[in-house]
């Protein structure tokens, strides 16, 4: 890997905002979908959410996970 790629790489990692974003947006797409299926078995509106959100788990540690494995990715390559 050449000098400047490397750079890049190690420049992305640390301005990860944007696609922290993007993959928040997934996660509530997600989410939504999970809310759509519990409202058409019948649940109301809170119970769907609260049975959604409960089900995909703790989004802020599915964060830090994936901000973990980039961090690392980028330091292995160094």
């Amino acid at each position: 890997m050449s000098v400047p790629n490397l750079w890049e790489r190690i420049r992305n990692t640390a301005r990860h905002r944007s696609t922290d974003m993007e993959f928040q947006a997934e996660i509530e797409e997600h989410v939504e979908l999970l809310v759509e299926r519990y409202r058409g078995q019948g649940m109301t509106e809170e119970e769907a959410c609260l049975a959604a959100r409960r089900q995909f788990g703790n989004q802020t540690l599915l964060q830090e996970d994936r901000r973990t494995m980039k961090t690392l990715s980028a330091i292995e390559s160094l």
